[in-house]
């Protein structure tokens, strides 16, 4: 404001809304002096607010005006508006903030080699990662986003395409004893020549979830290499044509533990490995090949069954749950295939059966195979999804006694009787004090059947069901033939083509089913485990899912 006149004006400022406030608030102007006014916005919501400046004078000529306001409030730093790089962006944010990225495409310094710093602070993209982009533009040592400060869940990136890093390890991101969100992001065509093409975690478990992480390369892991006592959860993702010598897709090592669900993961060539999971400090000595066009389960509930969840403390003690999360994880079968048991010339014999069917209210299944006269398998509720282990004994008169465990601690007992020879079990389960007891009935649904490679130290087990529909019942178990035979031949063809193969006492794979996922008048899910030994003192697994839709008399894969 300006004096032009001889008389002294005296101006009074106000505002209209309290998060706007003015400095100075009043003032007065000698003939031809201006007045600078600072306006403070201190939001207190997040969102735009509005106000109006109101000045009142003893100008003769313009008592009065009125000035309009608006500011956006909430902890949000804008890039480029406010700051001109992401890191720059970054270095200003404190924990709490947003730090909210335009559509573009950013490249160079403070655009690259990325890092968080600690901060449990969320970089998002302001419309997604098709419209961000993050370009390392191959230059060498360089790559997307480095978490390297003990970073949490707190510290979310979330819809970014980051690309053409081109590092040693961790192409698209790297993680160094950190545990952050990463959500949402397209990380495609990073370069690494050791580990981690996608994202590399070292001593780090960070949420890995909603990306789609393709076409990246590195000697170990592709897409995504776990190292030293990892532990990420890999949930949601698709992870397809990464390339890499040992795990295109994912690469898990020493003393790493990952959760890996509901994933969609392929591989590139003949020659690249889905999936490689080392066990053990020693190690495995070499891995085989897993052709690509199989799709990787390492975790039950299937996520085809839509009445499987995690638990969060939901206890089932008295039924034998165990209290807490439920993480579940398919567990290896035992080695030695049990011998077929007659128990008397005129009764039925079977090697492993799977039943369904309730226990009081309770839907579960049930899996027992038969050595001798001992009965070993397994159940689990079909709400949860978690293996409670079963052993017993089967006595004349097809009655038995089985007790479960959990943890190798006794949880409860079923005594019953087996229906139609092996058709059914029926009995009362009990918690180990009796002072519970809850009826139980369930029906066979399948049988298992094994075959056997002549030419190596391979077989393949594999489920044949009981329909109440005939038709149906000869389409799926044909269809299963199928499927699994052509299974087992690239199994076999790959061997025969691997060049350095050796036959050995110590080398062999045993190739059979784990678990029937789920199973329903209408869906069909089932999972392939392949233990495989290598020398080394423990096996490698790798786990294959098969799905089929089942309508009336016809049977069709899914996916």
């Amino acid at each position: 404001m300006r004096r032009t006149y001889h008389n002294r004006i005296q101006a009074i400022i106000t505002s209209d809304n309290n998060t706007f406030t003015v400095s100075p608030s009043s003032f007065t102007l000698a003939s031809l002096e201006h007045q600078e006014v600072v306006v403070t916005f201190t939001p207190t919501v997040v969102g735009v607010e509005n106000g109006t400046l109101t000045i009142e004078s003893n100008d003769p000529d313009e008592p009065m005006k009125e000035i309009a306001l608006s500011g956006e409030g909430g902890d949000i730093i804008h890039v480029p508006d406010y700051e001109l790089t992401i890191q720059a962006g970054i270095d200003a944010a404190v924990d709490g903030n947003t730090v909210l990225v335009a559509d573009g495409t950013y490249t160079g310094d403070g655009n690259r080699d990325i890092d968080f710093k600690g901060k449990a602070i969320t970089v998002k993209s302001e419309n997604g990662a098709e419209n961000c982009i993050i370009d390392s533009e191959n230059v060498s040592g360089t790559r997307g986003f480095i978490f390297q400060n003990g970073e949490t869940a707190s510290s979310v990136l979330d819809g970014f395409t980051i690309t053409n890093g081109n590092n040693s390890t961790g192409g698209g991101i790297y993680c160094d004893g950190s545990s952050p969100t990463i959500t949402n992001c397209i990380i495609t065509g990073n370069t690494v020549s050791n580990k981690g093409g996608g994202i590399y975690c070292d001593n780090s478990s960070p949420t890995i979830t909603n990306n789609t992480i393709t076409g990246n390369s590195a000697s170990n892991g592709g897409g995504i290499d776990c190292h030293f006592n990892s532990s990420p959860i890999i949930e949601n993702n698709t992870i397809t044509d990464n390339s890499g010598g040992q795990g295109g897709g994912i690469t898990c090592r020493k003393n790493s533990s990952p959760t890996i669900m509901n994933n969609v993961i392929t591989g590139k060539t003949n020659k690249s490995h889905i999936i490689k999971v080392t066990v053990g400090k020693q190690g495995i000595k070499k891995t085989h090949l897993v052709p690509p066009t199989f799709a990787l389960l390492q975790n039950y509930p299937n996520p085809f069954n839509p009445e499987t969840r995690k638990i969060e403390n939901e206890s089932k003690a008295d039924s034998g749950q165990p209290e807490g999360p439920v993480t579940s994880q398919p567990k290896a079968p035992e080695t030695d295939q049990p011998k077929r048991h007659e128990i008397d010339q005129t009764e039925a014999e079977f090697y492993r059966n799977y039943y369904e069917g309730e226990l009081n209210e309770y839907k579960v299944s049930m899996v027992l195979s038969l050595e001798d006269s001992n009965l070993k398998g397994y159940y689990l509720y079909r709400c949860v999804g978690e293996r409670i282990d079963l052993s017993g004994s089967i006595e004349k008169g097809f009655q038995f006694t089985i007790k479960e465990s959990v943890n190798n601690e006794i949880t409860g007992e079923f005594r019953g009787k087996f229906i139609s020879a092996f058709d059914g079990i029926e009995g009362e389960w009990s918690n180990p004090d009796g002072k519970k007891r809850m009826p139980f009935k369930l029906t066979k649904v399948a049988e298992f059947k094994t075959i056997k490679s002549d030419k190596f130290d391979v077989e393949i087990e594999y489920p044949q069901f009981v329909l109440d529909n005939s038709k149906a019942q000869i389409q799926l178990n044909s269809t299963i033939d199928a499927r699994v035979q052509g299974i087992y031949q690239e199994f076999i063809n790959a061997i025969d083509e691997e060049d350095d193969y050796e036959i050995t006492k110590n080398w062999n794979f045993i190739f059979r089913t784990t678990d029937i996922a789920y199973f329903s008048d209408d869906l069909l899910s089932f999972i392939l485990e392949v233990e495989e030994y290598t020398g080394g003192n423990r096996p490698n697994f790798f786990y294959i899912f098969y799905n089929l839709r089942l309508n009336n008399d016809s049977v069709s894969e899914i996916g």
